[in-house]
């Protein structure tokens, strides 16, 4: 399965027509790829350049939607591709900006929101994306990834990035044991919210530098998708609202404890006023 040959019913006939004919169906692995290096770009025309850069950021700062291909090229994109790709522009990044005030900045901006940008990955890209292979006539299911990928020869795990199981580990303060239990779905969660939490670090740095705050307005349609980008930027306008609101009345609430300590003070300063000149009634004139 790939992004051009997808585990339907057409291109399973037409693999079993090719392989009739005296083809030969084969699965390459990654071992099987070229490693791309800047050093091939001096013997390029420049305009191949060009598109290559451009492709290249492209797969940077896109992201393979959760109904394109099938489930095992989302999880290979998303767990390996891609996710090395976004982490070394992030390596890069972080060397050159990491003693930049607005880099700290949007690094705690990043920290505080982590939770909820995996909530939002986890409900309208994994959640998606299950569906999506439930209703494959061969679908791949959600198995632990230390489990065979249906129809291959190879274990989910090992298409992964050695980086990207680093990642999860560490993120997720689990054991290698641990993260091999995990099921697919809960693996690509993983690696997409790594992914996106570093395009959102360059975003967010970007913005503090021109001093300004994140905006949901600007960034949910990425992260969200733009189906569901209005309503998670209502939710989150609500939520923010209704925090105003609660801190305004605990404020208030504050002010008038204030006051009446106050006032109780007062009184009891009149009041051991009056005893004394009660003790001593001549101080009275």
């Amino acid at each position: 399965g790939s992004t051009n040959f997808p585990r339907d019913a057409l291109h399973f006939d037409f693999k079993k027509s090719l392989v009739k004919q005296g083809f030969h169906a084969i699965h390459l692995e990654s071992l099987n790829m070229t490693t791309w290096s800047p050093l091939y770009f001096e013997s390029f025309p420049h305009e191949l350049v060009n598109l290559v850069l451009e492709d290249e950021w492209n797969k940077a700062v896109g992201r393979i939607p959760p109904s394109a291909a099938n489930l095992f090229v989302r999880f290979r994109v998303n767990t390996a591709v891609n996710y090395e790709l976004v982490a070394k522009a992030h390596e890069v990044f972080q060397t050159g900006y990491h003693k930049d005030p607005s880099f700290l900045s949007a690094t705690q901006w990043c920290e505080r929101n982590f939770s909820e940008v995996f909530d939002i990955i986890k409900r309208y890209y994994i959640d998606v994306s299950r569906d999506l292979d439930g209703g494959q006539e061969k679908p791949f299911g959600n198995p632990p990834i230390s489990s065979t990928v249906n129809g291959m020869s190879v274990a989910w795990k090992s298409i992964m990035s050695k980086s990207c199981r680093r990642d999860i580990m560490q993120s997720a303060g689990i054991s290698e044991a641990e993260l091999d239990s995990l099921t697919v779905d809960d693996v690509m969660c993983w690696g997409v919210t790594l992914i996106t939490q570093r395009l959102l670090l360059v975003y967010a740095t970007d913005a503090y530098f021109a001093g300004r705050e994140p905006s949901p307005m600007e960034y949910m349609p990425y992260l969200a998708g733009n189906k569901f980008a209005h309503a998670e930027v209502q939710r989150i306008e609500q939520e923010k609202s209704v925090r105003l609101s609660s801190i305004f009345a605990e404020t208030r609430k504050a002010r008038s404890s204030v006051k009446s300590v106050k006032a109780q003070k007062t009184v009891t300063a009149a009041d051991q006023t009056a005893l004394h000149f009660q003790n001593f009634p001549d101080l009275k004139g």
